[in-house]
């Protein structure tokens, strides 16, 4: 496996827990602060470089009300779709 690879699956797994964190103490429905909403930022900006002809991430949103229940559904679909 490509490093950039193993680095994104590794970022994914790191937020999909930290979600999974909120949800578990029902926090989920708070937004995401900015220091891990830029992580996903970047991680799906490297996932659209690597691989720019899959379409499931290619209009996806992650804006300043990006919840932790919506980061746990993301960090889990990016790590299926690598």
């Amino acid at each position: 496996m490509e490093p950039i690879v193993q680095e994104m699956r590794e970022t994914a797994v790191k937020l999909e827990q930290l979600a999974d964190s909120h949800v578990e103490a029902k926090t989920a429905h708070r937004f995401v602060d900015v220091a891990n909403r830029e992580k996903a930022v970047n991680l799906l900006k490297q996932f659209n470089q690597e691989y720019p002809s899959n379409q499931a991430f290619k209009n996806y949103d992650i804006g300043p009300r990006f919840t932790w229940r919506m980061l746990k559904s993301f960090a889990e679909k990016l790590f299926n779709a690598l």
